[in-house]
């Protein structure tokens, strides 16, 4: 179930089993009223959920169980595949445990054209008001790639952020505070060495 281009449109009371789509979702875009989720009420059990690849997609209420969601996964993929840096809002999920067979719950994209970083973007995090946490370790709120490293060093001595369980996470980093992604557009430039260097402190 699924597409590649989907605007104001929810999936409420999904439910989806035993599928290698479980739901397969290109590009979305935040919804006009500004809060309501892509997919609520749902459930997902034995299968791969295909997650878009930029701005901000919101799951609700939903529960998951051996399931395997890509990240980014047609980030810079031929002609439709774009900005690669999605945030996924969880609030009230819940992963029930189990792994689709030779998965981990969560892997970034690693394929297309995507050049340099493009393919590790991407941030899973909990929503502020979340009653229910258990998609990540107790105390932990936020996934992203292991290639931001700096992440590590945040708080030293309290965990703040950690590798997580390379057969859940795959190739990441959680993270026990919210975090958001700030954006900046160029014209021109590439990945291939020639781009400025730019320092945020």
């Amino acid at each position: 179930a699924g597409g590649y281009n989907h605007g104001d449109i929810q999936y409420l009371r999904h439910t989806a089993a035993d599928s290698n789509n479980l739901i397969y979702w290109k590009e979305t875009k935040n919804f006009a009223d500004g809060c309501s989720a892509h997919i609520k009420d749902s459930s997902y059990t034995n299968g791969a959920m295909a997650l878009p690849d930029h701005d901000t997609f919101i799951i609700e209420n939903t529960s998951l169980e051996k399931v395997h969601m890509e990240a980014n996964h047609h980030c810079h993929v031929g002609t439709t595949g774009v900005l690669c840096m999605p945030t996924y809002i969880l609030h009230d999920v819940v992963w029930k445990g189990g792994k689709y067979p030779g998965y981990p719950l969560v892997k970034w994209q690693n394929g297309g054209d995507a050049v340099g970083d493009q393919r590790h973007g991407g941030i899973f995090t909990l929503s502020p008001s979340t009653t229910k946490t258990a998609f990540f370790p107790d105390g932990y709120r936020s996934l992203v790639s292991d290639k931001f490293g700096y992440l590590l060093n945040y708080g030293v001595g309290n965990q703040s952020c950690m590798n997580a369980e390379q057969e859940v996470f795959e190739d990441s980093i959680l993270c026990k505070v919210p975090l958001r992604a700030l954006r900046i557009y160029s014209h021109g430039l590439s990945v291939s060495g020639s781009t400025p260097v730019m320092i945020v402190q």
